[in-house]
């Protein structure tokens, strides 16, 4: 669960326009990664452990635990921006 979690961060929090955030129930959040939960509060318990941990490795990821979920924030995405057209920190044969 975690590289699922890590990945949908990565690819929404630096998307998110709204200064308030999104708001995500855990109803939501079960639905998206814990469909094979059949207790709410094993998947609630499990899902906070594996976010902690994530947030380790992704540690700008703006989250707040708020009352029934989740308030993700824009977030810068968890590897800066590069040259689509770089390799390596070199300009690739074909660019030049």
């Amino acid at each position: 669960m975690a590289l699922d979690i890590y990945t949908w961060l990565a690819h929404r929090l630096c998307r998110i326009n709204q200064p308030s955030g999104v708001m995500l129930s855990w109803q939501n959040l079960r639905e998206q990664f814990g469909q094979e939960y059949a207790d709410n509060r094993d998947f609630k318990r499990e899902f906070k452990d594996v976010l902690r941990q994530v947030t380790v490795v992704y540690p700008t990821a703006r989250i707040a635990e708020v009352d029934g979920g989740l308030k993700l924030y824009e977030s810068p995405p968890p590897i800066a921006k590069t040259s689509s057209h770089s390799r390596f920190g070199r300009r690739c044969a074909r660019c030049g």
